[in-house]
Parts: structure tokens; C-alpha cells; sequence
């Protein structure tokens, strides 16, 4: 098998491992467990935090890492800082324990960000097939969602026997998925000079280009806010939902089938990137995220699951269309550090958005916060919005 045969083998494995990187059977009870443990939700949203100050501390090395010594390399070790985060999840009682376990989360998240993604889109570019992404990537977000929804409801089903089983299946699965990182063949980007740059010269020279390039800079702004918001109503919603009197096993297949919803609409996402403009796009997602956050905290039972589901068709779409919007316009020798830099973002997004939730709904109620979210994100995502239309790039 030549070189150009093998990149066309990693379109294949990232399908698998994507299938693998989303089975996570813990992710609509984590939060659910840490109450069980006594953990409230002030401290929940510290812990979340803490995920979050660590890959914005590890994120822009970590992308370094990845484009100056391999993405193969990180995307295993993402994985085996996921493992050991496993475990300290089963063996812990303690917030210190906790928190432990959530900086190694946090560490697997930022050496898969980047890296992930650019090890799919640079085996395109070398073939010439870049023009083919946004359906790749969205396939790959559509089994990604398939596979959660399979492991949400079995995570479900394993939780009201024992949370423990739960995360035991998401540790078979990690290592699963290192097998299918070994397979894996590394792109050979040919780079101006020859020699590798330093961590600092290769970090400034990324974020000279991000500063330069206005349009990227305030894409990934605006998506960093809109994950930001999606994420946290995901975690959030297994709380509310709860305080509905919906079991761990309802929760989940809630959770399941909007992991299914998000798959349908990251598939045929690029169709509406070539039926309709940037700017069309990036105000319609806006507006139904609002309408969803207005409606998930002031409506109850199905009508809440529904407007649920509005926020998760907006997330769904808007995933692999900003993706390939981001890298289009960023160069292959900085890919994985500028995509690091959008994830620092997310994180700054994540510890400001989070935390606050956390504590509006330890001193008000989760429906309010959502509410008040929905204020926040219509006064600061709207001048985004205006920058993108406005922005000026220079060279």
C-alpha cells in the first residue's frame, strides 16, 4: 500500500475511531454520579472548571506538540490520560480525588482537539480531496452521535444497576480505540525549513497568522460561545431532567435520542453550508439557540425535551460547518496549534458559562439560569455576529 493509499486508510480509521472516541457510556450520568457522591452543584461547575483551566493551560503546548512531533502521537496520548482519568473517577470519594481526575480529562481533551481533526483534513489536502471534508466530517460527527446514543442508553441501563459498570465499558472502549491510533499513518507536511521550530516560535508565528486573519479569529470566537452553550446545556439537562422525576434510564434514552438527532443533522449538514450563506447560517443557529434556551427553562416535561432538541439541531449543524469554514482558511503547518487556540477559547467559554450556571442553579433554578443564558448569549454572540460580517483581514 503506497503513501496517498495509507491517507486514504486514516479517512476509514477516523471513522472508527470517532465511533470509538463517542462511545462514552458516562456521559449523560457523570453529573448525576458526582450528586450521588455527595458533590453539589456549585462544586460540579469548580470541577468543570477545572477540566476547562486545564485545557486552556495544555491546549495551545498541546497543539504544538501535535504539529511539531505528530497528531498519532497525541491523539494516543489523549488517550491514555483519558484511562487514568477513568480510573480516579471509580476509585475516588473526594473532591480532591475529583479534581485530579477531571485535570486528566482535561488533558485528554486538548491532546485529541486539534490534533483529531487535523490528522483527517491534511490526508485530504494531500490527496486533493479537501474540497470533500465537510461530508467526511460530518459523516464522521453522524456515526460519532450514533455511537453516543448507543452508549448513552446502555450508560443509562448500567447506572441504575451501578454507576461503576458505566465507567468500566468507557475503559475497554479507550483502549480499544488505541489500537485503532496505532494503524494510524501520519501526514508528512513539508514545511518551509526543515529544521523543527521551537514550542514558542512555532506558538507565536500561529498566533500572528489568528490575529492577522480576522475572520477566523471571530468564527472561532462565535463557535467557542455556541459549543460553550451547547455543552453545558447538555451537562446541565441531566439535572433538570431529573428534577422532572425522569429515571436515570429515561434520562437517557432523552440523551440518546439526541445524540441521534445531532447525527442526522451533522450528515446532511453541508447541505445547508452550499444552500445558504455564512451569514444566513451563522444568525439562524443563534436565533434557535436562544428560542431552545427561553423554552428549556420556562416549559416542562415533553415541551422541555423539545426545546432541548431545537438547541441540538443548531449544535448538530453548526459543528461541521464551522469546521470546515476554520480550516479552509488556516495553513497545514500550524493546523493543529490554531484549532488548540479555538479550543483555549472553548475552554475560556466553558469556565465562564459553566461555573455560572452551576451557582445560578444552586441559589435560583436550572430553568432560570437557562433563561438568564439565553439573555447573555442574545447581547454578547449578536456582536460577534456583526464583527464577522464587518471583519478585515490583513496579510
Amino acid at each position: 500500500m503506497n503513501y496517498l493509499d495509507r491517507l486514504q486508510k486514516n479517512v476509514q480509521l477516523s471513522y472508527i475511531f470517532n465511533v470509538l472516541l463517542f462511545f462514552r457510556t458516562t456521559n449523560a450520568i457523570w453529573l448525576i454520579y458526582l450528586g450521588f457522591k455527595g458533590i453539589s452543584l456549585t462544586q460540579i461547575g469548580i470541577l468543570e472548571s477545572i477540566f476547562h483551566i486545564t485545557s486552556f493551560i495544555f491546549e495551545v503546548p498541546t497543539g504544538a506538540f501535535a504539529d511539531i512531533f505528530g497528531k498519532k502521537i497525541s491523539v494516543l496520548c489523549g488517550r491514555i490520560a483519558s484511562i487514568i482519568s477513568g480510573c480516579l473517577m471509580i476509585g475516588c470519594d473526594s473532591m480532591w480525588g475529583f479534581s485530579l481526575a477531571f485535570v486528566f480529562s482535561g488533558l485528554a481533551y486538548t491532546l485529541n482537539s486539534g490534533a483529531g481533526t487535523s490528522i483527517v483534513y491534511d490526508s485530504l489536502l494531500q490527496r486533493s480531496e479537501q474540497h470533500r471534508y465537510t461530508i467526511i466530517f460530518g459523516t464522521m460527527v453522524a456515526l460519532g452521535e450514533i455511537s453516543q446514543a448507543v452508549a448513552v442508553g446502555l450508560g443509562g441501563y448500567l447506572a441504575d444497576i451501578s454507576f461503576v459498570y458505566a465507567y468500566i465499558v468507557t475503559l475497554v472502549v479507550d483502549v480499544l480505540a488505541i489500537l485503532v491510533i496505532v494503524d494510524f499513518t501520519e501526514p508528512q507536511i513539508v514545511k518551509a525549513c526543515e529544521q523543527r521550530q521551537s514550542f514558542i516560535a512555532h506558538t507565536k508565528s500561529s498566533i500572528k497568522i489568528l490575529l492577522n486573519t480576522k475572520t477566523v479569529l471571530f468564527l472561532m470566537i462565535y463557535f467557542s460561545i455556541i459549543s460553550a452553550t451547547g455543552t453545558t446545556v447538555y451537562f446541565y439537562c441531566q439535572k433538570h431532567f431529573e428534577a422532572m422525576n425522569y429515571s436515570c434510564t429515561v434520562i437517557a434514552i432523552i440523551f440518546s435520542m439526541d445524540s441521534l438527532l445531532r447525527a442526522v443533522c451533522a450528515k446532511y449538514a453541508y447541505k445547508a453550508e452550499a444552500k445558504f450563506e455564512q451569514t444566513s447560517i451563522i444568525v439562524t443557529l443563534l436565533m434557535l439557540i436562544i428560542l431552545g434556551l427561553l423554552g428549556l427553562g420556562s416549559l416542562n416535561g415533553f415541551f422541555a425535551v423539545i426545546c432541548y432538541y431545537i438547541i441540538s439541531v443548531a449544535d448538530g449543524i453548526g459543528y461541521p460547518i464551522f469546521s470546515h469554514y476554520i480550516n479552509s482558511l488556516i495553513p497545514a503547518e500550524q493546523r493543529a496549534t490554531l484549532l488548540s487556540l479555538e479550543s483555549t477559547m472553548f475552554s475560556i467559554s466553558m469556565i465562564i458559562i459553566f461555573s455560572t450556571i452551576g451557582f445560578l442553579s444552586d441559589i435560583t433554578s436550572i430553568g432560570l439560569a437557562f433563561m438568564m443564558l439565553a439573555v447573555f448569549i442574545g447581547l454578547v454572540v449578536m456582536v460577534v455576529v456583526y464583527l464577522i460580517c464587518t471583519k478585515q483581514d490583513t496579510a
